[in-house]
Formats: structure tokens, sequence, C-alpha cells
């Protein structure tokens, strides 16, 4: 199967959880959830986090399963050398709280990442209005 196009939104409230499961499970995975998403008008800092782009394969399970996830974590970690510090607790949490977007809305029709924050009431934090 091909990597597949995914947008996935994290509250901000856990998105240090997900950059550290990020980093576990690829290289690749470093630098995800960096752009912040908050209600569309608010002034505030980002309500959520996001991070859009094509997964390989291998990955599309462990971002809707609890289990695959920390055990998708737990062996990039080890095929990188570097430590596993993500929980069950904290696999749980994420897939029951991020939004794994796979570019359709609900009635099947194509929709990008701009087009799903707008239909959430979200925009991008633009802390420096570039």
């Amino acid at each position: 199967m091909a990597d597949m196009l995914r947008t996935i939104i994290i509250p901000a409230a856990i998105v240090t959880k997900a950059r550290t499961v990020g980093s576990e499970l690829s290289a690749a995975g470093e630098g995800m959830y960096v752009t912040g998403l908050r209600p569309i008008g608010s002034t505030g800092l980002p309500t959520h986090y996001v991070s859009s782009g094509f997964l390989r394969d291998e990955f599309n399970t462990a971002i809707t399963n609890a289990i695959a996830l920390y055990n998708a974590a737990a062996q990039g970690a080890a095929s990188q050398g570097k430590p596993f510090t993500t929980t069950q607790t904290d696999a749980n949490d994420l897939i029951a709280n991020g939004l794994v977007h796979a570019g359709f809305d609900s009635s099947g029709n194509v929709e990008d990442p701009h087009q799903l924050f707008k239909r959430l009431g979200l925009e991008i934090y633009n802390p420096g209005g570039i």
C-alpha cells in the first residue's frame, strides 16, 4: 500500500505527548505538531496543533489504535537507539483526543487541511503575522 496523506490534530494540552511519540516512532517524526491552531477570530494562544503530510503505510494503523501506537513507538525508539518514554496511557490519550483526517469529509468529498480547519472553526496561529 502507498504512503497516505493524513492530517492529525491534537489538543494543545497533550501536544508534548504527541511530539514525543512522533519522535519515538521515527526520526521523520521530529518536528511534528509545531503549527498551532486556534478558533477563527481568536487572539489567544493555540488550542490545538496540527501535523499534515504523507505517512508511511506502517504507521496508518498506529495512528488509530492505541496499542499499535504504543508498540510502534517502542519499536521505533529501539531502532533509533533512543530512550522510550511513552506510556500506554499516553498512547490511549492521544488516540482518544486526537483527530485523524484522511482527506475526505463525511460525504466522501475531497477536503484539504485548510478546508478541514475551516469546517472545525479553526485557523492557523501565526504569531508573527506573516
